[in-house]
């Protein structure tokens, strides 16, 4: 899971997940995984900040898609968009 933003004039990209790069037996086929692979690596090239939720996240940018560790910041409090809490309206909504 990816996602990319910017933020005052800067391209900050968050990075969730790549399991799929070690795991062979992972749910996602082939064209799924070569998609994601070619997006994130574009994602990357042009990103001025990298978030990530754990270090091992952080060592895999390094090692399969050589990313200057200057650029990673380890946020372990980020959870993925799939786990959205739903959000309360009150009457000032």
């Amino acid at each position: 899971m990816i996602r990319k933003y910017t933020e005052a004039g800067k391209t900050i990209v968050e990075i969730y997940d790549l399991s799929f790069l070690k795991e062979r037996e992972h749910s996602y086929g082939w064209l799924k995984r070569h998609f994601l692979h070619f997006n994130i690596k574009l994602a990357l090239r042009n990103a001025d900040k990298i978030y990530v939720n754990d270090i091992i996240a952080a060592v895999d940018l390094v090692r399969y898609y050589f990313v200057p560790k200057e650029k990673i910041v380890v946020n372990a409090q980020m959870k993925s968009p799939s786990h959205k809490t739903k959000r309360r309206h009150t009457d000032a909504d």
